[in-house]
């Protein structure tokens, strides 16, 4: 029998292996939500802190920032440190417990690649971002799908409140409509610092809740509340 953990940050749910052989897993049938757990992502954990993540449809992930905060919770749960290094294609992520139960996670410095109709943000996952004057009674359009699927990239819609706050959408390639994306919060984040549009901290809404954005010392976090639901065994 194989052990899972079951954990979700803003409404971003997924299954982390410890110690377990990603070669071994069909990354899509336990994704699955009918005929598996059931997740947005899949994460592996071994022994040195290097770490695998896959989406739902079995693709690679290059990084998950919520799945990452997730990664912090589990990770404090199971030896009670605070602070953490995990590589990720050897890249090392820098991973933090702020508070009772507030995770934050060092994020890859972010690039703006090209502006085409929207902006194409480099955060080790590709993403575009569309700024919308109204986010909540719009949906993604069949050209927005498949330019997903083509360029690899999720597709965010962004809608600015004030200096402070902004709204996001998100559509994830390989996922589908997600309830949050640490990745593009942060892509959308470093978008409107560049357009000089919020201040050095703002907070991204989305349906599955809040995550804090900040740049210091032009090193760029998130942070936010992050749960385990469940362990469970495979049989």
């Amino acid at each position: 029998m194989l052990s899972f953990f079951k954990l979700e940050a803003s409404g971003n749910d997924f299954i982390i292996f410890v110690d377990v052989d990603y070669k071994t897993i069909d990354i899509s049938k336990y994704a699955n939500r009918n005929y598996g757990i059931g997740a947005d992502g899949i994460i592996f954990i071994d022994s040195f802190y290097n770490v695998k993540i896959f989406n739902s449809d079995g693709s690679k992930a290059l990084m998950c920032g919520n799945g990452m905060r997730c990664l912090a919770k589990l990770l404090n749960y199971l030896t009670n440190e605070t602070k953490y290094k995990v590589f990720i294609d050897k890249k090392e992520i820098n991973l933090l417990k702020a508070n009772d139960n507030e995770f934050q996670v060092e994020m890859p410095l972010p690039l703006l690649i090209k502006k085409d109709n929207g902006y194409y943000i480099h955060s080790l996952n590709d993403h575009i971002i569309y700024l919308k004057k109204d986010i909540d009674n719009i949906d993604f359009s069949s050209k927005d799908i498949q330019l997903s699927n083509n360029e690899k990239a999720n597709i965010h819609y962004v809608l600015l409140i004030d200096r402070n706050n902004f709204k996001i959408k998100t559509y994830e390639y390989g996922v589908g409509k997600t309830k949050a994306c640490g990745t593009g919060s942060l892509a959308a984040f470093f978008t409107l610092l560049m357009l000089n549009k919020v201040d050095n901290m703002a907070n991204a809404i989305q349906d599955g809740g809040i995550i804090k954005c900040s740049i210091n010392n032009n090193k760029y976090y998130i942070s936010g509340d992050a749960n385990i639901i469940y362990k469970g065994e495979i049989i």
